[in-house]
């Protein structure tokens, strides 16, 4: 491995043999940089961990970059490989949504992507008929990328730090009906309901019941176990098991790790999609008030759940902390107006009872 100064080109250049035999070849600017990444691969080279598999990834950069910078698709890529594909829980997600940023943003140095860009970038999803929660969801991907590269000296400057994101409706739907699930529910395929049934009656999200094993039920306590690492935010919770979760648990076969298998003879995890399109099918079948079909979503059973909880007078951070919300703040802005009655009802119910032995004394006569 050398430093050589190119006359023709005024820059250096880092010649590095990897242990597998192959070359690369590292132009910078000045010779602190190439210094740095000499030490670099060094390092690498050295370590038992074969972690210059990855640096090697890392430094295979556009040619045509010759400040030896990343340009956008190539530091998308690199953040896809190093961080999204063993740090998120939906890669697969993160790829569509950086392939959508390599789609609409021109290839350059990443140093100068700006804020110009991004609103371009939102305009454009905009014109494609694209909501601003999707395009929220984008922009926290792009705004966690580029922190992710300055920390690791992948760029020199963070012009997205200030990235905001944008407005955007709440959910706000009335109570899905009970009497509407119950018809879908007859229309789905036999092997569908007992799955179906455990995210009506717990309140989870459909990727953590296809996810769901054994080892995370606890049914001497009828309750079962949400690790951060399959859910939405992170945040691991758990949550009671009532008598219908507890039925469809037991018409499952203990198969394999997974307690929902998408057969019967083998230990298949459903997939979250074929999940979601037998809901489409069935609920095709269901007609609302203008003869048309129902629009109800999978995710609306989860809403189901909150709404009678909170009809119910259960207090918002019990309901918070079962959902696994980030606050209470969010739960209460959601599913608070469900609750007024049954909160005064409750006061009431307390007060009655605390005060249950309450002798008036009379007042003495004048």
């Amino acid at each position: 491995m050398s430093i050589c100064y190119r006359k023709d080109r005024q820059k250096w250049v880092v010649d590095a043999v990897w242990p597998d035999g192959e070359r690369t070849r590292r132009v910078m600017p000045n010779l602190p940089a190439a210094k740095k990444i000499w030490r670099k691969i060094s390092m690498a080279i050295v370590d038992e961990d074969f972690v210059w598999q990855g640096l090697r990834r890392r430094l295979r950069l556009n040619p045509k970059n010759n400040s030896g910078g990343v340009t956008l698709h190539e530091l998308a890529d690199v953040y896809h490989s190093d961080y999204c594909m063993s740090n998120n829980r939906d890669a697969q997600a993160k790829a569509y949504r950086l392939g959508t940023l390599k789609r609409l943003i021109t290839d350059m140095p990443a140093d100068k992507v700006t804020l110009r860009h991004v609103d371009r970038f939102i305009s454009d999803r905009q014109k494609e008929g694209v909501t601003n929660g999707t395009i929220n969801c984008e922009l926290t991907t792009i705004r966690h990328m580029f922190s992710w590269a300055l920390k690791r000296s992948y760029i020199g400057v963070n012009h997205l730090a200030a990235v905001e994101s944008l407005e955007q409706v709440e959910w706000e739907g009335e109570r899905p009906d009970e009497l509407v699930i119950d018809e879908i529910f007859s229309h789905l395929p036999p092997e569908y309901v007992p799955i179906f049934t455990f995210i009506r009656n717990t309140g989870c999200r459909n990727g953590e019941a296809t996810t769901l094993k054994w080892n995370q039920l606890d049914l001497g306590n009828d309750a079962v176990s949400f690790p951060g690492t399959k859910t939405k935010n992170g945040k691991s919770r758990s949550a009671p098991l009532p008598t219908p979760a507890l039925v469809a648990i037991a018409a499952t076969p203990h198969t394999g790790s997974y307690v929902f298998s998408a057969r019967r003879d083998k230990p298949i995890k459903w997939n979250r999609h074929s999940l979601a399109n037998a809901w489409r099918l069935a609920r095709a079948k269901v007609l609302d008030a203008d003869g048309q079909p129902s629009q109800l979503r999978v995710h609306d059973l989860r809403h189901a759940y909150a709404i009678k909880l909170a009809e119910d007078g259960c207090p918002m951070h019990f309901i918070s902390e079962v959902l696994g919300h980030s606050s209470i703040e969010f739960t209460r802005k959601r599913y608070a107006r469900y609750s007024p009655e049954s909160a005064k009802n409750a006061v009431i119910k307390f007060l009655n009872k605390k005060y249950a032995d309450f002798v008036p004394v009379t007042a003495p006569a004048f």
